[in-house]
């Protein structure tokens, strides 16, 4: 490393010494923002028991200090990047410049509305400052959020056994594997947990391909244990689908620099799997389900009906909080609707069009990957745009898991290699 050409004490992300470093501090960024999103319930939940699913959680005392704590470390982690790295990559920083100005575009609208908090969207800034200013190896991004997912997913399970009233959302009295008692951790929602472990499994499977042949076979089958069995007992039908389109994205993809060719069998399973997915759809909707089960219809005609109210700038973030308070809504509404509702309905058109901007950038990237043999980024970021038809996957202005989940795709997509010669198995 040419130490010269660089202040005193920082590295190059390419040098060996830079990209552990960089590894370090990602795993760090990482490990706060969903230790701000898990540990302040677990403690909340565990001590004052979980609340209806009717009532807003409110974090007080020891909770909220760890949550303080947590902020503060991201905070320090994205000093550190800027002080002791120099970033390597240009053509990512367009991309998380562009959440930045989406999350930027919320914070206004919410000035302009009211109803927001300083600190968490600084929390989210520096998160993604961090991402911004680090690179790190493919290898490294699967293996750090599948580390951090498992660990997780230990704690959920440890929940369901030892606080069970704590874990299960609706009926504490049901079984296990029912709608009527979901497993929902150490999250606010089942709908939360779920989307964690089917992002989870996508990465599961692209570190499978990846190593295959390699590894320990104990340590991997127990791995995905802990991430499927969360996953199943969350009764989340839209995230189940959503691991499911994740994983076929990564067994479908390219292997290293081969150029995928599809082969007749793949081609005729994807066709035959048209019509009787249409008519599923079909029939649920008849029914009203998955979406009239639990209420989401109405939230949904409720938000399509009142989003022109405010359809330039939205009636602001804060807006599902007034509505619960005020009963207008339940409050598990803040997330029952589609992520398109929640743009329309909270940041309006510009809303709409920043999100869109910076999707579309996301998804030319994954794809260009995907292509290149590394189909993790483009396999998660399918996960999120499945769930966003029921859920807000991409509301980042609070932070929380939704905030860790696209720092990991990021991180994902900001390898230096679209088509990395050392990939034999296309993670």
């Amino acid at each position: 490393m040419t130490s010269y050409a660089y202040p005193r004490g920082r590295v190059v992300a390419t040098t060996s010494v830079g990209a552990s470093t960089a590894a370090r501090l990602f795993a760090l960024n990482l490990g706060f923002v969903l230790a701000r999103a898990v540990l302040p319930n677990t403690i909340q939940f565990v001590r004052e028991g979980r609340p209806a699913p009717t009532v807003p959680i409110e974090i007080t005392g020891i909770a909220r200090d760890v949550s303080s704590a947590c902020s503060l470390g991201t905070v320090v982690v994205a000093l550190l990047s800027l002080g002791l790295v120099v970033p390597s990559v240009a053509r990512l920083r367009p991309l998380v410049l562009g959440w930045i100005v989406y999350l930027g575009v919320g914070v206004g609208i919410a000035v302009h509305r009211g109803g927001w908090q300083l600190s968490t969207t600084l929390v989210a800034c520096c998160a993604l400052l961090a991402v911004l200013w680090l690179e790190v190896e493919l290898d490294v991004a699967v293996r750090t959020g599948l580390r951090l997912i498992a660990a997780t997913g230990v704690l959920s399970l440890l929940l369901a056994v030892l606080a069970p009233a704590a874990a299960k959302y609706g009926d504490v009295g049901a079984s296990w594997f029912t709608r009527n008692a979901r497993l929902a951790g150490p999250f606010s929602t089942p709908n939360e947990e779920s989307n964690l472990f089917a992002i989870g499994v996508t990465l599961w499977a692209a570190s499978w391909r990846r190593q295959r042949g390699s590894g320990s076979r104990l340590r991997t089958t127990m791995q995905l244990a802990v991430i499927v069995l969360p996953l199943l007992l969350s009764q989340s039908y839209t995230a189940w689908a959503a691991a499911v389109a994740g994983v076929s994205i990564v067994m479908l993809g390219p292997r290293g620099r081969r150029v995928w060719r599809p082969s007749k069998l793949w081609v005729f399973a994807l066709l035959a799997a048209v019509y009787p997915a249409r008519q599923l759809l079909r029939f649920l909707d008849a029914q009203q389900a998955p979406t009239g089960y639990s209420g989401r219809r109405a939230v949904w005609d409720f938000v399509a009906q009142h989003w022109r109210d405010a359809y330039l700038l939205g009636h602001g973030p804060g807006a599902w909080r007034n509505l619960v308070e005020s009963g207008a809504v339940p409050a598990w509404a803040v997330n029952g609707h589609s992520q398109l509702l929640d743009t329309l309905y909270t940041t309006g058109i510009v809303g709409v069009a920043s999100l869109g901007v910076v999707l579309l950038a996301m998804c030319i990237r994954g794809v260009r990957l995907w292509l290149g043999g590394s189909a993790a980024a483009f396999a998660c970021l399918a996960v999120e745009l499945v769930r966003s038809y029921t859920e807000v996957p991409f509301q980042i202005l609070f932070g929380g898991l939704n905030l860790f989940v696209l720092l990991l795709v990021l991180g994902l997509m900001a390898h230096r290699r679209e088509t990395p010669s050392a990939l034999p198995g296309g993670a």
